[in-house]
């Protein structure tokens, strides 16, 4: 009786030959969607807080009322105000008295030309100081009232209900809802990668669609933990990104060419990938540098060439036979 397929003994493949393909480098970080800068909320004239009622981690809309200023110096500075605006409003009803009065004089031809042209300009000058005094309160009573300059959260408060703050003096500080880009901490990245202008794409971690993004700076500080920090902003318009959105930023680079194999055929030894290169003249040691993995596949950039055959079965095994012909020991 003839064998059927399945009562054939199965060959076990002991090596496999390297795939050219193409590859595209990507570089893909954890980011975070971060206030481009935060903003500092400052009391425009000396005085105590009074009503202040928000919270750190509040949010506030644009224009929406913080706290109001009072105190002696504030209560000063009105009634200075208040006072020079009665002050310009005397004199211009007595320019403007004198004004009608030289006017009249001037038709029956009593008071000349001259006379009538400086009771002009001392009315115009009268009229010029009573509105920079109006000005003046005005600006008065409205730094008294502390508002929200952007939609924002607060962050954190500087000041409490009785504090007496001076002119420019820190009240809180918000994280604005607008103006906001990508941060992200790139490990391992070849720099020639973070370059500036360089297009990305963003992956909500909230599965909203991918957005175009592009890299705007890098900052030439390597941190302790050997990151590079990087910051995108939207490739076009104004995204409807929140402070505390996260997601991933994918980075891909020019394609070129590569080879797969499979990732069984990797060996990690001593912090660096091997395979076992099957040559003619028996089995070699290879260093190489893999690249991302596609299911049971591996890229590698360096170390492999096309063509070439790398052992897949008992891998680990045989990589560590003979071990002491490899070992160099230590000065």
């Amino acid at each position: 009786m003839p064998a059927t397929p399945e009562d054939a003994p199965r060959v076990r493949v002991d090596a496999v030959r390297a795939q050219a393909v193409n590859y595209e480098p990507q570089l893909r970080a954890y980011a975070q969607v971060e206030p481009v800068q935060l903003v500092a909320v400052k009391a425009g004239l000396t005085g105590v807080i009074e009503d202040l009622a928000v919270r750190p981690g509040q949010a506030l809309s644009a224009g929406e009322h913080i706290a109001h200023l009072g105190g002696p110096d504030q209560v000063k500075a009105m009634a200075d105000a208040r006072a020079q605006l009665a002050a310009a409003e005397q004199t211009l009803a007595a320019a403007t008295d004198a004004e009608q009065s030289v006017r009249g004089t001037y038709r029956l031809k009593l008071s000349d030309r001259a006379r009538l042209d400086r009771a002009k300009a001392e009315l115009a000058a009268a009229k010029a100081r009573v509105a920079e005094a109006k000005a003046e309160l005005a600006h008065l009573q409205a730094l008294s009232t502390i508002v929200s300059p952007v939609s924002g959260r607060i962050i954190s408060l500087s000041a409490a209900n009785g504090d007496r703050v001076a002119k420019d003096g820190p009240v809180l500080v918000l994280q604005p809802d607008h103006d906001l880009w990508l941060q992200a901490i790139f490990y391992d990245a070849p720099m020639a990668l973070l370059t500036r202008g360089r297009a990305a794409r963003f992956l909500p971690a909230n599965g909203a669609k991918a957005l175009p993004v592009r890299l705007v700076q890098v900052l030439p500080a390597v941190r302790p933990d050997g990151g590079v920090t990087a910051f995108f902003q939207a490739a076009a318009g104004a995204p409807d990104w929140r402070g505390d959105e996260a997601g991933d930023v994918v980075l891909t680079g020019k394609p070129r060419q590569a080879v797969a194999i499979p990732t069984a055929a990797l060996v990690l030894d001593q912090g660096r990938w091997w395979v076992l290169a099957k040559t003619a003249n028996g089995l070699r040691r290879r260093p190489v540098m893999p690249g991302p993995s596609r299911g049971e596949q591996t890229v590698i950039l360096h170390g492999v060439a096309a063509g070439e055959a790398v052992v897949v079965r008992d891998v680990y095994q045989r990589f560590h036979r003979d071990f002491g012909q490899h070992y160099t020991p230590p000065d």
